[in-house]
């Protein structure tokens, strides 16, 4: 027969598994909207992208596109960025999926009851402070479908 204590400490087990699952299911529901629908908390779409001229470093190009210099180390694009997303043909959060992955690689236990989404520096750079900090806040529907039990 078990003891007050283990009830209590099989219960609390119980519910951190609970909240693993909504955890993940809130992780998943916000990756899907973030990086295939392409909205933010709001179900707004990103701005347009600029048009002014510019250079990108061939290496952070997932296929070679626009006008590569002779070196090869870097490419222009006389349309600017939103050229050189419409030529690598990626989504507006995606150019070599690294913060995707690093999203969606992020769900960490940081105590008990406690689940974190945790990125990288760089990662959380790219999101912090700019255009981008709304698409990764969970949206009125996410948080009910977390809250709901």
């Amino acid at each position: 027969m078990l003891n007050l204590d283990e009830l209590i400490r099989k219960e609390l087990e119980r519910l951190d598994d609970v909240l693993f699952y909504k955890a993940a299911d809130l992780l998943d529901d916000m990756s899907r909207r973030i990086f295939i629908e392409n909205k933010d908390k709001n179900g707004k779409s990103p701005k347009p992208y600029s048009n002014k001229p510019a250079w990108f470093a061939t290496k952070d190009l997932p296929r070679k596109a626009g006008e590569v210099s002779k070196s090869g180390k870097s490419a222009y694009f006389k349309d600017g960025y939103a050229q050189m997303k419409k030529e690598v043909d990626r989504p507006p959060l995606q150019l070599n999926n690294n913060l995707q992955q690093d999203f969606n690689n992020g769900l960490e236990k940081s105590g008990f009851l406690e689940w974190d989404i945790v990125v990288d520096k760089a990662s959380f750079n790219k999101i912090k402070g700019n255009k981008w900090e709304d698409f990764f806040k969970p949206n009125q529907k996410e948080i009910e479908n977390f809250t709901d039990v």
